[in-house]
């Protein structure tokens, strides 16, 4: 009996060959996207500040949570029949996620806090199991464990405390989430069980795309049924371009430095995706308001400043991981991160300052300084191929 469950779970070991992405954890995937598109759809009906607000709040325990399921797949191999009935147990806490998302500070707010302790709960199953198999693993295993359990037990408690005081326990339970890897003492067992960097690559660049893949697909649900008139077409072709621009930075600039990186480059890499894939969400979001819009009447606030914050910081986020990317080849960042920096500076004073610029100069504006980036990163790579 132990030996069959040896077999089925499996310590990896990181290695330079191709690990192939498995189908289950394809699906996974799609199952949070369709959580992160509620999200989306919280932030379209209300992009105030403090709907913004919100939005972020929420997206990210949910974005750490996945993140937090990918690391275990990342370790470990695993797939017998218990580990995919866990998955898909935790796949429809997730759904319920989603269903409750858009009310999660509000009257479903118990309804999130239980899903969200039902996605915590099955990670911990899966790290008790893992702790019986992997013996080596053990050490780093139990805090893990015992660690995320205690965090999952505050979103519980939550569920039976009224607000605000519930909110405040969400904040004690995803504050231990955090603090269990990045304490002292996981950092130096991680050096024994590093990640497997080629995985991560894959894992982070299929999500990424997907998200990306749902920001536009809001674009085109928002236009469907309107009809293509000339405003529509050059609006939403600037916004194709933004989105396309986001896509050439990420898998022709960032998307492989974490192999080429380690030790805090590398986890800098990782966790500089939570920026980065909630400024691609806050984008497709704001392009679908952009979209529908005279040319030649301003934005209003609420639109500039959605479109103008989620562009800067995916734009800062680029310059952080190109930053890890240019570390690891041992040469200079400042040709990147300035050009991303700059880009980034405008579509900033165009937010501020440009109340009165109509949608035309607005989405031409930002446009252009998504191109810029990629424009100087296509000369680098010419010239240094010359």
């Amino acid at each position: 009996m132990a030996a069959a469950r040896e077999r089925s779970i499996q310590l990896h070991v990181p290695s330079h060959e191709e690990r192939k992405v498995g189908w289950l954890e394809l699906f996974y995937d799609l199952i949070y996207v369709a959580t992160i598109i509620q999200l989306g759809n919280l932030l379209a009906d209300d992009p105030s500040p403090t709907g913004a607000l919100l939005f972020v709040l929420l997206f990210v325990p949910i974005w750490w949570s996945w993140t937090g399921m990918m690391f275990f797949f990342n370790r470990f191999v695993v797939d017998d029949v218990w580990h995919r009935v866990l998955v898909f147990v935790q796949m429809f806490a997730i759904a319920h996620l989603a269903i409750s998302v858009t009310g999660a500070f509000g009257e479903t707010s118990g309804a999130f806090a239980l899903a969200y302790f039902g996605v915590r709960g099955v990670l911990v199953v899966f790290y008790l199991r893992a702790y019986l198999a992997a013996p080596d693993a053990r050490p780093l295993v139990r805090r893990y464990a015992v660690g995320f359990a205690i965090a999952a037990a505050f979103w519980l408690l939550s569920v039976f405390v009224p607000a605000p005081y519930r909110f405040a326990l969400w904040g004690i339970g995803l504050a231990v989430e955090f603090y269990v890897p990045l304490s002292a003492g996981s950092r130096r067992l991680q050096h024994l069980l590093p990640p497997d960097p080629v995985h991560f690559a894959e894992r982070y660049g299929l999500f990424t795309i997907i998200v990306l893949g749902e920001s536009f697909i809001k674009v085109v649900g928002g236009l469907a049924g309107r009809g293509v008139d000339l405003d529509t077409l050059v609006l939403s072709a600037l916004g194709f371009v933004i989105a396309a621009c986001v896509w050439w930075l990420y898998f022709d600039s960032t998307h492989g430095a974490v192999m080429e990186s380690s030790g805090g480059a590398r986890y800098l890499w990782i966790y500089g995706h939570l920026p980065l894939t909630l400024g691609i969400t806050s984008i497709g979001v704001a392009l679908k308001k952009l979209a529908v819009l005279p040319l030649g009447e301003p934005i209003s606030d609420a639109a500039r400043w959605l479109l103008g914050v989620a562009v800067v910081v995916c734009l800062l986020a680029f310059a952080l991981l190109d930053a890890v990317r240019a570390a690891a080849r041992h040469r200079s960042i400042a040709l990147d991160v300035t050009v991303r920096l700059a880009g980034a500076a405008v579509v900033l004073a165009v937010t501020l300052f440009g109340a009165s610029l109509p949608a035309l100069a607005v989405g031409l504006t930002v446009a252009l300084s998504c191109a810029l980036p990629v424009v100087v990163l296509e000369a680098t790579k010419r010239a240094r191929s010359a």
